[in-house]
Formats: C-alpha cells, structure tokens, sequence
C-alpha cells in the first residue's frame, strides 16, 4: 500500500498488471474475448479522431480570422 494508504504502490500496480493479463489470457483461451462488432469507427480508430482534430482546428483557424478582422475594423 502506498504512503496515503490509499493507492498501491509501483511495484503493486505490476503485481495488479500481472493479475490482469493472466486473467485476460485465460478468457482468451476459454474462448470468452471476442472482435468487436462493427461500429462504424476504423478498425484502429485514429483516421476518425485525426479527422475531428482536423476539423475542430479549421473550426478555430476561420473564428481566430473572423476576430481578427472584426478588431481591424475598428
């Protein structure tokens, strides 16, 4: 237990990590994990959020223009 005796310790969370992935080994082998189902999201998810990134940055770029021509104005 770490010093707030709250939260493990590093060498806990590895102990933890270590438990987990036998766990999830285990169901693997069980045959219990299956793929996902399609949801529409490429299959590592990156071209979607790259894609929202794009468009939130265009989004900021044309209201940072719009102020500053609205502050030329003046």
């Amino acid at each position: 237990m770490g010093l707030d005796n709250m939260h493990p310790t590093t060498e806990g969370y590895f102990v933890m990590g270590d438990i987990f992935k036998k766990a999830i080994l285990e169901a693997d082998k069980k045959g219990w994990l299956q793929s996902p189902v399609p949801n529409g999201i490429t299959e590592d998810g990156n071209a979607e959020r790259m894609a929202e990134g794009k468009q939130e940055a265009q989004l900021t770029e044309r209201a940072e223009r719009a102020h500053a021509r609205r502050w030329s104005l003046t």
